[in-house]
């Protein structure tokens, strides 16, 4: 006996971010982003954090810069996360003022990680910066985040 009636899940906060990493391993074309986008706020998932930290990547991982700063700037809550995204969204672009700014702008809201910090180094080494290098390994320091694996590699 076969049944016609369809089983309805209800979406929550965790599913769209889910369809996000699928579209991010796809590295598709912007637009099925923007599809998951568009559907997501409609649902009422706009503004969750932790998606919108997901929608970045997506944006972030299809070259689109652009959208993702639209979006982390249209964010009424961002974390660590949101701000680490974008840096090291700008370092992989080549963008490396627009992720110096971003550090400085997020030191005022937020400690950064050592994942912040590796993104930063990065942007260094992009640049061949001795001096922001310097910089970056006397904030290390002086955070305790000098003492991370990671970092000192």
């Amino acid at each position: 006996m076969t049944s016609n009636s369809s089983i309805s899940v209800a979406h929550d906060s965790f599913t769209f971010p889910i369809v996000n990493q699928a579209v991010s391993s796809l590295q598709s074309d912007v637009m099925y982003g923007e599809m998951v986008h568009c559907v997501s706020t409609k649902m009422g998932f706009g503004f969750d954090v932790y998606f919108c930290n997901t929608m970045i990547e997506v944006y972030l991982k299809c070259g689109c810069v652009d959208y993702a700063r639209k979006l982390f700037d249209a964010m009424s809550q961002r974390d660590l996360v949101s701000w680490t995204s974008m840096i090291s969204g700008y370092v992989g672009e080549g963008g490396v003022g627009s992720a110096f700014i971003f550090f400085q702008e997020m030191m005022v809201k937020s400690e950064p990680n050592s994942v912040t910090l590796m993104a930063m180094l990065q942007a260094c080494c992009a640049i061949e910066s001795l001096i922001h290098g310097k910089q970056l390994h006397g904030y290390a320091i002086k955070s305790g985040l000098a003492i991370d694996g990671s970092v000192q590699n």
